[in-house]
């Protein structure tokens, strides 16, 4: 049971992969966290397989795929990195992000 589960999962993912890789004209898809890291010996030849039948661009370039070297840090580094941006890239008065509180931004003045 855990095997079929752990097939189609990759099926899956193979498939959300070439999706990406055709709507964007990926070079290289990378396979990450912490359950890419355990698992992703089983999840990387059905990806590489299916995008090497399907992938729209194969006779001008192929896709990469790889498990990333930091799959098990891949959601604390991916949580920094948005603190890091927050704090250092200025943004536009008026912009709203999901975490801004409804107050923040004043609404333009205007007829009522």
């Amino acid at each position: 049971m855990a095997a079929g589960l752990l097939r189609d999962s990759a099926r899956y993912v193979a498939v959300a992969a070439q999706t990406l890789a055709n709507m964007l004209d990926l070079e290289a898809v990378v396979l990450t966290g912490p359950s890419f890291a355990l698992a992703g010996a089983h999840y990387l030849p059905v990806v590489e397989d299916l995008l090497a039948r399907t992938f729209f661009a194969r006779e001008t370039h192929t896709t990469r795929v790889s498990v990333s070297v930091n799959a098990p840090e891949a959601a604390a580094i991916g949580a920094a990195a948005l603190v890091l941006q927050s704090e250092l890239s200025p943004r536009r008065p008026g912009l709203r992000m999901a975490l801004d509180e409804p107050g923040d931004v004043t609404a333009p003045a205007g007829p009522a």
